[in-house]
């Protein structure tokens, strides 16, 4: 990719404007230290209040790259009392078991939660709930219409739901979930797959896989069954990578998410490119690139990379999932007039060479790069 002769210049500017406006190093992980903290003792307290349930902070706000850009608390709530499993084998009398399947219907990335007997080695069929559906096969299925759903041993015979919310200063965003401590076979091809510039690192696919997976109540938006299906969730996995990423990488990232903010979402709403998107971007394009790539000086030039990368899904009308590449993640969002308004607003940004940083508003980076490069960069 050719690239003009003020490129590395303005990048080391934006460097440094970023650092001055929160985005360097010690910011960052003071902030990500906290929030750390924050999620332990949230946890404790769960422990003294003998609640059977663990709490993870995600998003924005975990990865330090909310500053400037509004954006909520990302909680999830899972039991640790309940046992999630992928297969029979990995079944235990007494436990409250829920075991993930998935048929010929199921669409890549959702799985649903058949109920388990608890002191039998099968499967529940044809037995209805507040909490339980049958499937297309008969199956006793958790269907995911509860938000903040809780088993107790007495499910089997109407047990009460409960919701726990969490009070706070700032809007925060609670999902209860699910927890397996196994991998999802979908995402068995994320393990072994060819790296050719080691990101993520053995040592880091190690730690992610430790943690395993969570399961939320949200169905793929025009499956016919999506009552019933639950996402697969690899946020830890994701808040792993994101920590992960070096200085450049994770400015690139906030600038990425500032753009999105600035100058794409007035022009084709807010629900169409998320940052989700944007963060997947960052993954594929840092995993398929060398890391001497990755230099201050080349900011700008990393940023123009993803951004190809983003508008190449938007023509193909595919954003793949990192772990499950089947899983299409435009679905239900980019297509017909918004997927073509799409792409010309993402070809305009490319065609602008970088020109399109001067209308970021936020911490006023536009107005501050313009500053900065005004004085020996006179084609800019």
């Amino acid at each position: 990719m050719d690239v003009p002769d003020y490129y590395e210049a303005v990048s080391v500017r934006l460097m440094t404007l970023l650092d001055k406006s929160g985005y360097g190093d010690k910011a960052r992980w003071k902030r990500i230290e906290m929030w750390i903290q924050n999620e332990e003792l949230l946890n404790k307290a769960f422990i003294c209040y003998k609640q059977q349930i663990k709490r993870h902070i995600f998003g924005s706000q975990a990865e330090a790259t909310d500053m400037g850009i509004k954006s909520d608390l990302d909680l999830i709530n899972f039991p640790d009392c309940i046992t999630v499993m992928q297969d029979l084998q990995s079944w235990e009398p007494g436990l409250i078991t829920l075991l993930m399947i998935s048929d010929s219907t199921t669409p890549p990335g959702y799985i649903k939660l058949q109920l388990m007997l608890p002191h039998v080695q099968i499967p529940v069929y044809n037995q209805q709930t507040d909490k339980l559906m049958l499937d297309a096969y008969g199956r006793s299925v958790l269907h995911n219409g509860n938000k903040g759903v809780k088993l107790d041993r007495a499910d089997t015979h109407h047990g009460p739901a409960n919701t726990n919310y969490y009070n706070s200063g700032i809007s925060t965003d609670i999902v209860f979930a699910y927890r397996s401590l196994s991998w999802p076979y979908m995402a068995l091809e994320w393990i072994t797959r060819n790296r050719n510039h080691n990101w993520p690192s053995r040592e880091t696919i190690a730690v992610i896989l430790q943690y395993g997976t969570l399961l939320v109540p949200v169905g793929q938006p025009i499956s016919p069954e999506r009552h019933l299906e639950w996402r697969i969730s690899l946020s830890y996995g994701e808040k792993i990578l994101v920590w992960q990423f070096s200085s450049t990488q994770y400015k690139c990232y906030v600038v990425l998410k500032m753009i999105n903010k600035s100058l794409i979402k007035p022009m084709v709403g807010d629900n169409v490119l998320t940052n989700y998107h944007c963060k997947i971007c960052m993954f594929y394009v840092i995993e398929s690139t060398p890391a001497t790539l990755w230099q201050p000086h080349n900011l700008l030039t990393c940023i123009e990379q993803c951004l190809r990368t983003l508008r190449a899904w938007v023509e193909e009308g595919n954003c793949p999932n990192y772990f499950i590449p089947d899983e299409n993640m435009f679905l239900g969002k980019v297509y017909g007039p918004i997927q073509k308004n799409l792409v010309n607003v993402l070809h305009d940004l490319i065609r602008q060479k970088g020109k399109y940083l001067t209308g970021i508003p936020i911490f006023k980076i536009g107005l501050r790069l313009i500053r900065a490069c005004l004085s020996s960069i006179t084609d800019f």
